[in-house]
């Protein structure tokens, strides 16, 4: 009997694990922060604070802390071509699963594309003008979308491409096992090929300008 009550208990526990509501807000404005929810505690994933033990080491060398952070250089035209082909399909067949049981909100985006090449970033936003007016509406027949806004610009001038954005996701745990396990195969290709065209941007960008001056001549 004290067997069937311990097992009991544990399906209990399990159930209400699985049932927990967790979320995750992530905004980028001057820097990229992420919030982690569950249930109604709120964990700062990212930035992480610093341990003590480090400001320390800090404080001996003035001249590292006077030194600007350099910024680390944001996906260039070819990543962001591909994920805008691939990734949606992923997260749509992923999100076909839960049948609405996600809510996204906020998500707002604003992005303004930039580049060396003028037609490259014509072509960039006019994928991500088709994306945004062709992707979001299936997103919003797969999950419970909210406070949705999404500007997009482009600056031809502008060397790289610059973007902001807000974005909230939550759901239970069982939502997200059923997501993660969905979406696993799919993520782990876009992100194998997202690499690879950001190893080379240079020669990308090369190739891609020798074959439009080609077709031209």
């Amino acid at each position: 009997m004290t067997g069937w009550i311990i097992l009991a208990a544990v399906l209990l526990v399990l159930a209400c694990l699985l049932a927990l509501p967790v979320g995750v807000v992530a905004r980028r404005q001057e820097r990229l922060t992420v919030n982690v929810t569950i249930g109604p505690l709120s964990i700062t994933a990212y930035p992480k604070k610093a341990k003590k033990k480090q400001k320390k080491k800090k404080t001996s060398s003035e001249k590292s802390e006077k030194e600007p952070e350099k910024e680390k250089p944001g996906p260039n035209g070819a990543q962001l071509r591909y994920t805008l082909e691939v990734l949606p399909g992923v997260v749509a067949k992923a999100l076909s699963r839960t049948r609405r049981r996600i809510v996204i909100a906020p998500l707002k985006v604003h992005a303004v594309f930039g580049g060396e090449d003028p037609a490259d970033v014509a072509l960039l936003y006019g994928r991500a003008q088709g994306f945004a007016g062709g992707f979001v509406p299936v997103l919003e027949s797969l999950v419970k979308l909210r406070h949705t806004e999404i500007r997009l610009g482009t600056d031809y001038e502008a060397e790289t491409t610059r973007w902001t954005g807000e974005a909230g996701v939550s759901l239970r745990v069982w939502d997200g096992l059923v997501i993660g396990v969905g979406a696993l195969v799919g993520l782990l290709r876009w992100y194998s090929g997202y690499k690879k065209l950001g190893t080379a941007p240079a020669k990308n960008h090369t190739q891609e300008k020798n074959t439009r001056q080609a077709q031209q001549a």
